[in-house]
């Protein structure tokens, strides 16, 4: 992310706009795994991956903002 971020300003709208697209299915997914983690359907290896992808998506935020992606609709912290 934060490589795409230094260069976000050279992208294109229609690259730009499928990051976008890409990103919402990405969080939509997320979402369900977070249902999936809380409904206590993941294997404990599930768990913890589950758990440093929320860690890694946390310290991401700035770039997020930067970069005017919508954030993440679950909690990223237990």
């Amino acid at each position: 992310m934060p490589e795409l971020a230094a260069g976000w300003a050279e992208e294109s709208p229609a690259n730009r706009g499928v990051w976008y697209l890409e990103w919402r299915e990405l969080m939509n997914r997320l979402e369900g795994l977070h249902q999936d983690y809380q409904e206590g359907a993941m294997t404990e290896p599930q768990r913890e991956t589950y758990r440093g992808l929320c860690l890694a998506l946390q310290q991401l935020l700035p770039v997020l903002k930067q970069l005017g992606l919508s954030l993440p609709s679950v909690p990223l912290a237990d």
